[in-house]
């Protein structure tokens, strides 16, 4: 019978036997036991790379026979191998074997995919393997004989051979012959596919100049190409990973790439948007040739009144973007547009001009929800496990698609026939995982939620808290004398005294013994306020 099973380190104790003797006692001839230690210790898998090698040393004691056996295109090793050798042909013994007698055996793996080691060994008694965590693999009697027949499984990776498909604006390009160069218009994109099938990687990076891009295995990488010049092109594809052997190979573009002024007119594209800095930015097609004092071609205006450019400057790291910034501040709820007139002499790196535009808007800086969306909009149904009842809660909370401000779910809390845990007493909830946030001395916040109050519903308030880094900040909003069978949304402002860290919410309804009803929540939402003094 042969076990085949992938085993981690084990170690064999052996007794050592001392008593005191007398004529009567008749010492014993043999002691049978058995068991194994190969070179990757712990490890539950057996990964390597192909020209790598594993030790495998059998520990057994009395066996009769003894043999491994080793795949066809593999070789056995003989040291001693330094820690720094990396190259294992001049260690290889008796080529071709497959079988070795030797208690240590050093395998070298030359064939990628699944290989087996196999140990063999017969013995006059019968034998176990104990291994970790309680593993017991019995020895098998065939005729005369206790056989323990244990097969290695290692997972061998081979070395990465990449392979790759070129093209542009979907048509395939052929890549190889140097003779070819490669034509691309400033502002276009190259794509790379990968197309690897031997070697596993898990990164593809894809370069042309400095212009980098990557991808996953199987997926396609886009560069674009902005500067103008002849460039080389190169694809690294690399495999890493825990318990995974490591591998890096690099594949050349043979032919060159030429990256040409465009034939498109060079225009502003994506969006125009505020920095955190207040720094405006408008992103280009292409990038700009130097230039200086420009402003005055620039107009930007704040709540359509004009606004003082205090500097025109292309951006630093990426040179198809324009940076402006004003003399005085702008705030997140103004409305602000970006005009640039004709004739300024300003011209990108392939002598473009660019077109001129009047009024374009400005995305206004926004930090958006500063708390988690499953946290705070529940459409996750619960499976991050943020949303749970305090210690003290008496309230049964479910997720629920029956009523949603917005989306699919919102969070029901039903009052009706729960123990009261605290009698007189309110009903609590608190965000006891995740949705933690951090705020800032002297940022005002806008804390915001929105419920749904079911007609027969008798709790009489919501009391939602700000809680958490030492800050305890409760509000009382509603529900009594609003609106039920509708959603009503809800804001408090909370300005902050002192940086305060791991900032989530609770939210109470307050009642006494007899509350009942039914009560949703939804849509909460934290945000720095920035308005317009």
């Amino acid at each position: 019978m042969k076990n085949k099973i992938i085993i981690a380190l084990s170690f064999v104790f052996a007794g050592l036997f001392v008593a005191c003797q007398d004529e009567d006692y008749d010492e014993p001839n043999s002691f049978s036991d058995v068991g194994w230690y190969t070179s990757q210790l712990r490890q539950a898998e057996y990964n390597v790379g192909v020209g790598k090698y594993i030790s495998f040393t059998d520990l057994s004691m009395g066996e009769i026979e003894h043999t491994w056996t080793i795949g066809e295109g593999n070789f056995f090793l003989k040291g001693p191998i330094q820690r720094l050798d990396s190259v294992f042909d001049k260690f290889i013994i008796n080529a071709g074997d497959t079988v070795s007698t030797d208690p240590t055996i050093h395998v070298l793996f030359q064939k990628g995919g699944m290989q087996n080691v196999r140990l063999f060994n017969t013995f006059e008694d019968s034998v176990a393997f104990r291994g970790p965590a309680g593993l017991i693999i019995p020895s098998v009697k065939v005729g005369d004989r206790w056989v323990m027949d244990q097969t290695f499984t290692v997972d061998v990776y081979d070395t990465i051979v990449p392979i790759i498909e070129l093209s542009k604006g979907g048509a395939v390009i052929a890549h190889s012959n140097p003779l070819d160069t490669i034509k691309v218009e400033a502002g276009e994109s190259l794509d790379i596919t990968d197309l690897t099938v031997i070697g596993r990687p898990t990164t593809i990076a894809f370069n042309v100049g400095d212009a980098w891009a990557s991808t996953q295995p199987g997926g396609t990488a886009t560069v674009v190409l902005k500067k103008l010049g002849l460039f080389e092109g190169a694809v690294n594809v690399s495999r890493s990973g825990q318990n995974i052997p490591g591998d890096w190979e690099t594949y050349k573009i043979g032919s060159p790439i030429k990256v040409i002024p465009s034939s498109q007119p060079f225009v502003v594209t994506g969006t125009i948007a505020e920095l955190e800095d207040q720094t405006i930015q408008i992103p280009f097609n292409g990038e700009f040739a130097p230039f200086a004092a420009k402003e005055s071609f620039f107009e930007v205006k704040v709540n359509d009144v004009p606004a003082s450019i205090k500097s025109l400057t292309i951006n630093s790291s990426d040179e198809t973007i324009l940076d402006i910034e004003l003399n005085d501040p702008i705030y997140k709820t103004d409305m602000v547009t970006v005009s640039l007139m004709d004739g300024s002499g300003i011209e990108s790196t392939d002598t473009r001009t660019p077109v001129a535009f009047t009024d374009q808007p400005v995305k206004m800086y926004d930090l958006g929800n500063l708390f988690d969306v499953n946290a705070s909009g529940f459409e996750d149904a619960g499976v991050s496990g943020v949303w749970e009842p305090s210690w003290e809660s008496d309230i049964l909370l479910e997720y629920s698609t029956e009523q949603a401000a917005s989306g699919t779910y919102s969070m029901k809390w039903t009052l009706d026939g729960v123990e009261r845990k605290r009698p007189g007493f309110t009903m609590y909830n608190a965000f006891a995982n995740g949705a933690k946030v951090n705020l800032k001395a002297g940022k005002t916040y806008r804390f915001s939620y929105k419920f749904y109050a079911v007609a027969g519903n008798t709790s009489n308030a919501t009391w939602p808290h700000l809680t958490g880094g030492g800050l305890w900040k409760g509000y009382w909003t509603g529900i009594s004398g609003d609106p039920v069978d509708q959603w009503v949304e809800k804001s408090i402002e909370y300005t902050a005294d002192s940086d305060v860290f791991d900032v989530t919410f609770m939210m109470r309804l307050t009642g006494d013994d007899t509350t009942r009803g039914v009560v949703y929540f939804d849509d909460f939402y934290l945000d720095e306020l920035d308005d317009r003094p």
